[in-house]
């Protein structure tokens, strides 16, 4: 069995390609690609990407020298700030003492193995690499946001009021924390100028790893689950959001539908080429595919919600569409039926 190798920034590029066949293809190691079928490809390295990258690095140690010089833990080393990090052992030794105020650059987390249970996950299909969240801070918890809160503006964010949760039933980390108790706060550092659903997803997976790590290494120190943060470009302060809806996402993606990308036949996973496609270093493979099969991702504008419609056939399983072919025969099929009646 091939164990796939998942970080955090990995899971946040999927949700924003919404593409099964791009997280299998990147988290399957490359010494088992050619063997199973995956393309050789070469990393995007372009003047374009590279200054993005550089831009990126710059607004990170803009944030840390200037803005959180105070208070601040950064590693030592020669190396530019970016390329540093605090080793596992140090990590733990600083979430044991950190204080109010205190914030702590480029820690690394090491995934736990009650971490993978609490998901069953099996170590032996995947794995996640050192984990190394931009900051964590220590910060009081609020008296006015109740755990996991609700946003009663957004209709996505649904209230299931004939399921009340017990705080009997949740983990000893799940239960509120008292207004005015310490707990560790993730804040992760972009250089971009809005909050995206991606950069949701990689903050909250820090903090459930965080989380339990705290646990398994007995340190007495809660995380906020109510909040992380993202220091968007050229502001003087991170931009939080609510993680409730983001661990609900996130725990059923774990659970159920990672799984199932990592283990089904490779020829089965589901793809569709579609504009943000060409950000990935697959996307002429997969082009020179929906070409030579006459896919239906071909068709212009069409969704990844409309391709999965296509391709599951809700009205009937036998007819599946996946070329233009299909498509055109199943037009054909139904005009002429509608004729008849």
């Amino acid at each position: 069995m091939i164990k796939h190798r998942l970080s955090p920034s990995l899971i946040a590029r999927f949700f924003y390609h919404n593409c099964e066949r791009y997280l299998r293809y990147h988290a399957t190691p490359l010494q088992e690609r050619a063997r199973i079928g995956i393309p050789a490809v070469k990393p995007d390295q372009s003047p374009a990407t590279k200054a993005l990258l550089e831009a990126g690095n710059r607004w990170e140690e803009l944030v840390v020298l200037e803005k959180l010089k105070d208070n601040l833990m950064v590693p030592e080393g020669e190396e530019a700030l970016h390329e540093r990090a605090h080793s596992v052992k140090e990590s733990l030794e600083i979430f044991r003492n950190l204080k109010k105020g205190d914030a702590v650059y480029q820690p690394t987390l090491l995934v736990p193995p009650r971490f993978y249970r609490k998901y069953n996950l099996s170590p032996e299909l995947c794995g996640f690499s050192a984990c190394r969240p931009d900051l964590i801070r220590v910060v009081e918890k609020s008296s006015t946001n109740p755990t996991n809160p609700i946003d009663l503006t957004n209709p996505t964010d649904p209230i299931d009021l004939t399921n009340p949760t017990d705080p009997a039933d949740l983990d000893d980390s799940d239960k509120p924390g008292r207004p005015g108790e310490l707990c560790l706060q993730v804040i992760d550092v972009k250089a971009s100028d809005e909050l995206s659903s991606s950069h949701r997803i990689q903050a909250t997976l820090y903090a459930l790893m965080l989380r339990e790590v705290l646990e398994e290494n007995g340190i007495d120190m809660r995380v906020d689950m109510d909040r992380a943060g993202i220091w968007l470009y050229g502001r003087d302060e991170p931009e939080l959001f609510k993680l409730g809806f983001n661990i609900r996402i996130i725990e059923e993606f774990l659970r159920y539908r990672l799984p199932k990308i990592l283990t089904e036949p490779l020829e089965a996973v589901p793809w569709h080429v579609y504009h943000r496609c060409e950000l990935c270093d697959f996307y002429r493979h997969c082009r020179e595919e929906a070409e030579k099969c006459n896919s239906v991702s071909l068709i212009p504008y069409l969704s990844v919600s409309g391709r999965e419609f296509l391709r599951e056939a809700e009205w009937d399983s036998r007819t599946s569409i996946n070329t233009l072919g299909e498509l055109e025969a199943f037009l054909e099929t139904r005009g002429s039926e509608g004729s008849e009646g």
